[in-house]
């Protein structure tokens, strides 16, 4: 039994915006599937972007064995690709909009758009 996570990540490449990160997750203790066929949850993940005020925007791709989702009833879905945009702007020192878009890929494709504003005290 095992569990580890990985993440690299690297800011402000050659003194600019340019920001870069990987990550890989492995839980072989609390997955039901570990105590079925010894696998249990995987998952790894990259993506680049710019972040410089008032503009962070980002493009990525993961990959789940299982991914979950918690909307109106929790759904368990494999073998899940995944490839987003998202960008945030600054709009005001206390207020951000956000925009994301998700297409995934498993034994359906899904696309969503997300908007959404963030005001912080």
């Amino acid at each position: 039994m095992m569990r580890g996570y990985l993440l690299l990540s690297a800011q402000k490449i050659a003194g600019t915006g340019l920001f870069l990160s990987a990550t890989g997750e492995i839980d072989r203790v609390n997955s039901v599937d570990a105590q079925q066929d010894g696998k249990g949850y995987f998952t790894m993940s990259g993506a680049g972007g710019w972040a410089q005020d008032p503009v962070r925007a980002e493009v990525g791709t993961a990959w789940y064995r299982y991914k979950y989702v918690f909307y109106q009833v929790p759904e368990e879905i494999a073998d899940v690709r995944e490839v987003y945009g998202d960008v945030k702007v600054k709009v005001l020192s206390c207020l951000a909009v956000r925009g994301r878009y998700s297409y995934e890929i498993f034994d359906r494709h899904l696309h969503t758009f997300t908007l959404s504003f963030t005001e912080a005290f």
